[in-house]
């Protein structure tokens, strides 16, 4: 029997705990109880909670070569434009296959947090994460000194600092893989001025080049302010409570976030690697998603995933508003 149907679905998120998920929460308890907590540390963005972790580096001599808090950059790579240079290949499938190992000895429950930062990844776009056999360019996680990415692959063995337990968080994982994939700061993008003012008479002084513009294409997409590439409201700032960027035109605008990567930003990898993929990431408290070529019927083949993100103590709540579909039987004969 082949069931084909055409769906359409909304949800909306409750702010209530979901009584019949107590198995689940359990789990997520285990793996969760080494990691810093959001709302305990009292910090609105990721980006935030990184410069925290990795304020030792800041005057470390020997890692100069970290740029603007937790990245650093190939020589001759040309990133922010979306060169090829700095691209991850694209197999014969049109996937993107990352190989990565993991150096250090992590405990069970953060490598599992890491690989499942990783699988959100694959559900929404077309990398696809692989164990390293004998690729001679490839991830390694390390148990470094604070939260730390390259920009774009290598060509040989790229680390990616994840230390324990600080940095082995959701949110500051898939940062480190944004940049890893290639890309920058949302605030760096040569756009900004139309969207942020940067106050730079209140950043600490000496780190005013934290908030230097990248040559980039912005994969014609809007300006994110939620982006989990996007500065805190108060990024090195010299003073607590003094802005150091201010949203336009409406300076109430939350910047940042700590759930993990954003719509946009999926949509910006799917753009940069050309990925052909269907489904998208859903945050918002209300909104709706159809199958393709709803109302007709599901397209052979066609494998869609939707993400639906609620912040921890919340039920997703899903109505099926419309159903159409077709049973296909089929009924053989033996000899």
């Amino acid at each position: 029997m082949n069931f084909t149907s055409g769906i359409m679905l909304a949800f909306s998120l409750l702010s209530a705990l979901w009584s019949s998920a107590v198995v689940g929460e359990e789990l997520l308890k285990q793996l969760f109880k080494d990691t810093p907590k959001a709302q305990e540390m009292n910090y609105n963005d990721i980006i935030s909670r990184i410069m925290n972790i990795n304020g030792p580096l800041l005057n470390i001599s020997s890692l100069q070569g970290i740029i603007t808090g937790d990245y650093r950059e190939h020589a001759n790579t040309i990133c922010s434009a979306g060169h090829k240079s700095c691209l991850w290949p694209s197999s014969h499938n049109k996937n993107i296959y990352v190989p990565y190992a993991f150096k250090s000895n992590y405990k069970r429950a953060h490598k599992a947090l890491i690989m499942t930062s990783l699988f959100e990844f694959e559900s929404l776009t077309c990398l696809r994460f692989k164990y390293r056999t004998r690729e001679v360019a490839y991830l390694e996680f390390i148990d470094g000194i604070g939260c730390w990415s390259y920009v774009g692959p290598g060509k040989r063995t790229q680390e990616i600092s994840l230390q324990e337990p600080h940095c082995v968080d959701v949110g500051i994982i898939q940062h480190q893989m944004m940049h890893a994939l290639g890309f920058y700061h949302e605030t760096s993008r040569i756009d900004r001025k139309n969207h942020v003012e940067v106050k730079i008479e209140h950043v600490v002084k000496g780190f005013e080049h934290n908030f230097n513009v990248k040559k980039s294409n912005n994969l014609v997409t809007e300006y994110d302010y939620s982006s989990i590439m996007h500065f805190g409201r108060y990024a090195f700032s010299k003073m607590p409570g003094l802005p150091t960027i201010v949203p336009k035109p409406d300076p109430n605008i939350n910047l940042g976030q700590l759930m993990g990567f954003s719509k946009t930003d999926i949509l910006k990898i799917n753009k940069l690697y050309q990925c052909n993929v269907c489904g998208n990431l859903l945050t918002e408290n209300y909104g709706s998603f159809i199958s393709p070529h709803y109302p007709d019927l599901y397209p052979d083949y066609a494998q869609c995933k939707w993400m639906i993100r609620a912040p921890w103590q919340h039920k997703v709540e899903v109505l099926f508003t419309g159903i159409n579909a077709m049973l296909l039987f089929w009924y053989g004969a033996s000899y």
